[in-house]
């Protein structure tokens, strides 16, 4: 069986007129044609234009080798009736009972033969479907926490990727680990995504073609973002808090559906980003914690994924499925089919948003100039060290991914959004960049190496902490080896002491604290730098100039230790170093840091919709760096004037304003 693929047509960009807001229609069996038109009605009453379903294979194709249509072609004909537009999930069969997310690779080369029948049977029956709007080629790709099968099919992979990449290992001296196995599931995930893109395009030439990854934090890398590019119209993401926000406090949940939607603006690239789930619902025998959205956090979410530029966002899901795993849960509907105070929440936020639809066209998030960036490097040679048994949060996995999250909300908390991203997505543009931020990536490749060393020459300024380019791609320890950026740097470090579970990281006078720190310490030799941080006699963070820019490095972890320890240092930290350097088209800040806020700003023109979340218990008022323009209040319960704005106790206000006004 041969395994290339046929040549694809590119479907034009997948961009709405503003951005729309929809729910899954989960069809299963036992529901009536009143049923389903009932769900889809309800969707048109509320303003709901788009939706999503799931192509159960187990429900179509049937043990006598025939087909059965019907039930799905119900849905799209009520979709067409309502004027929802459609996506549809491919979802092949499967065990129904117990495989409720779907296989992420197929388990033989007959089994691929299976599916590729399946794709053959529903994207040409249902291509032709005015409801139709995209094609999910599969849900929630990405292995969470298991490994890949070996079968002939795998093997027969496998051995195209040894023959295109070669050995990963190398012989130059020092012992490398093999971090084969990692690559290859990247490998393997595009492998097969591009051949369901292959699949569907035989059959169906112009409708648009999306992926949804989830658990993000824990699954990036095996995402190979800039290849989907290729092949995709759209990027999404499953963001639900029950499953995916291991990291954060409830009262950071906003915080969650930011940083994960701009990490997915980032990989998309060229294309639209979409939220293809957000918990709609609560959940009583899945998801790790046990929640069910408020309608405060349904609008907080909710215009937090507009906010972000994402083109849509669908809710998981419009109905809870009747039957087995998951019954019951989830739903924006109760029991008696009728809106919960969710769905109501949604259906306000919508009515907003058509309200100022002509904002919408051509409007785009406001860009600081400040990137964070994070390296797949890092995140697996974390895991490579993690002991299953560690209490401590810079010996787990998830230390690299705190790291950059912490960074985000540091800045955050200013009002400030800023741009966080793979660093290989990273242009080393200092006009378009002109601060770019390393939160302990403790593994930098040797081209990342090289491109941040070509940052700063040009003109960048470089915040580096923790323990950052620790290890090269193949975990050999750089400042042990030599380090390559010490001339960049201004120096080297000499060892890392093991300090307290938190402790103060003092200023150039060696008193004052600047930072917290988390169990380790890093101490310079310093070659050309000049100190900004001492404790005694040990230089412990340096300012070096290097070409046209410049380089601060602290290399303790001072963003976990801000993470754990909730004080308000690093939010200063970042908000010194970076302001200076804000793009000066941004449109607005606050004065000072203000921890559990969060503003996202949209731009179109000389106008400015400005999106203010507040995460706290008790009544907020924040007060902006300069005059905002004349102010109208669009949606929630605030106030807004010229210099401030009131948001209610974890609630949500918009507002509009015009600069230079």
């Amino acid at each position: 069986m041969a395994l290339a693929f046929t040549a694809m047509t590119a479907a034009p960009a997948q961009e709405t007129e503003y951005p729309m807001v929809g729910a899954q229609i989960f069809i299963e069996p036992g529901q009536t044609r009143e049923n389903i038109d009932r769900f889809f009605s309800t969707m048109e009453e509320e303003g709901m234009e788009t939706g999503r379903i799931r192509m159960m294979g187990s429900h179509i194709m049937k043990e006598d080798g025939t087909s059965d249509f019907s039930l799905y072609d119900q849905a799209f004909e009520s979709a067409e009736r309502h004027g929802v537009r459609l996506f549809a999930t491919l979802f092949p069969p499967t065990d129904e009972l117990n495989d409720i997310g779907g296989f992420k690779f197929p388990s033989s080369r007959a089994h691929l033969e299976e599916i590729r029948e399946y794709i053959r049977l529903v994207v040409s029956h249902f291509s032709g479907k005015p409801a139709l709007y995209a094609w999910v080629l599969q849900n929630e790709p990405g292995l969470d926490g298991t490994e890949i099968t070996q079968n002939d099919l795998s093997d027969s992979v496998r051995a195209s990727f040894v023959k295109e990449y070669g050995s990963y290992r190398r012989d130059e001296g020092y012992l490398d680990a093999d971090f084969s196995e990692d690559m290859f599931k990247v490998y393997y995930t595009s492998w097969y995504l591009r051949w369901i893109a292959a699949e569907v395009r035989k059959y169906d030439k112009v409708h648009y073609m999306h992926i949804n990854p989830h658990a993000i934090f824990e699954t990036l890398p095996q995402y190979d973002f800039k290849a989907y590019e290729e092949f995709l119209t759209s990027l999404g993401a499953s963001i639900h808090p029950s499953w995916h926000f291991g990291y954060f406090t409830r009262d950071r949940y906003s915080l969650g559906v930011s940083v994960m939607s701009d990490i997915i603006r980032s990989g998309a690239g060229k294309n639209p980003f979409w939220i293809t789930e957000l918990q709609g619902g609560g959940v009583i025998s899945s998801g790790r914690v046990l929640l069910c959205p408020t309608a405060a956090e349904t609008r907080q979410w909710l215009w937090t994924g507009i906010g972000a530029g994402a083109e849509g966002v669908i809710f998981w899901s419009l109905n809870p499925r009747a039957a087995v795993k998951e019954a019951g849960e989830w739903g924006l509907l109760d029991y008696l089919g009728e809106p919960s105070d969710r769905m109501q929440a949604a259906a306000d936020v919508i009515r907003t948003v058509k309200g100022h639809s002509e904002f919408f066209k051509g409007h785009r998030p406001a860009e600081s100039g400040i990137a964070i960036l994070y390296s797949r490097e890092a995140i697996i040679a974390a895991k490579a060290n993690e002991l299953d048994t560690t209490v401590i949060e810079g010996r787990k996995a998830s230390s690299v991914m705190k790291s950059a999250v912490s960074a985000y909300e540091a800045i955050a908390s200013s009002g400030i959004t800023a741009d966080i991203m793979d660093i290989e997505r990273f242009t080393p543009d200092a006009g378009k960049y002109p601060v770019a931020i390393l939160p302990d990536m403790i593994s930098l490749s040797s081209e990342s190496i090289n491109l941040m060393e070509e940052y700063v020459r040009s003109g960048g300024k470089l915040i580096v902490t923790g323990m950052t380019g620790y290890f090269d791609e193949y975990m050999r320890c750089r400042f042990v080896t030599g380090f390559p950026l010490r001339e960049c740097f201004g120096g080297t470090v000499k060892e890392f002491k093991v300090r307290e579970h938190l402790f103060d990281i003092a200023g150039a006078d060696g008193k004052k604290p600047v930072l917290t720190g988390h169990v380790w310490m890093g101490t310079i030799h310093n070659d050309t730098g000049v100190p900004v941080s001492m404790c005694g006699d040990e230089v412990t963070g340096i300012r070096n100039s290097y070409g046209k820019g410049s380089v601060v490095w602290i290399p303790s972890m001072a963003d976990l230790g801000s993470w754990i320890s909730g004080d308000g240092r690093l939010a200063e930290f970042y908000r010194s170093e970076c302001i200076d350097s804000i793009n000066e088209d941004y449109p607005l800040y606050f004065n000072r840091p203000y921890r559990g806020i969060l503003m996202r700003l949209l731009e179109n023109g000389d106008e400015t919709m400005a999106i203010v979340v507040n995460s706290n218990p008790g009544k907020e008022t924040i007060r902006f760096c300069h005059p905002a323009g004349e102010t109208e209040m669009i949606y929630g319960e605030g106030k807004v004037s010229r210099t401030s704005v009131t948001v209610p106790a974890n609630d949500v206000v918009v507002f509009m304003f015009r600069k230079g006004q």
